[in-house]
């Protein structure tokens, strides 16, 4: 009985990762899944953010081509049931919010080069920097 609960455990738990109908950022994400991404894509909510009275959640995203075994990282922004955009970000960076921001720290575990991440007036900034790249917000994961 142990064994059988414990592999419930390990399944359920890789199952939260993948993107599927179970999980609703999935769901709130199809919408906006331009080129058949989302059931590439691994989906990790990485915190929450404030700007005045409205709250952000930020995920990150890692799509990898089935074809290619290329991939990319996005992060990802909602707001209720409202997705507000992402940006690419270098398959890298890992996103962390610390005090309301977003840094990035990348493989070897040091801050990236790159902007922090702040929303301000309940704004997403136009574009990103991060580990040398510069990615414009897009209405797509």
């Amino acid at each position: 009985m142990r064994a059988a609960a414990l592999v419930l455990a390990i399944f359920g738990a890789a199952c939260a990762v993948q993107a599927g109908p179970r999980q609703p950022e999935a769901q709130l994400f199809a919408a906006h899944d331009c080129c058949g991404r989302l059931l590439q894509s691994e989906i990790a909510k990485v915190g929450e953010m404030r700007s005045g009275r409205r709250t952000f959640r930020i995920y990150s995203l890692w799509f990898v081509n089935p074809q290619s075994l290329h991939g990319m990282r996005r992060i990802a922004l909602t707001e209720g049931n409202e997705f507000r955009g992402s940006y690419i970000i270098s398959s890298s960076a890992m996103p962390v919010v610390q005090n309301g921001i977003v840094k990035f720290v990348c493989d070897n575990g040091a801050a990236c080069e790159s902007d922090d991440f702040a929303i301000k007036d309940g704004k997403l900034p136009s574009e990103l920097w991060v580990d040398g790249e510069v990615h414009q917000l897009e209405n797509t994961i």
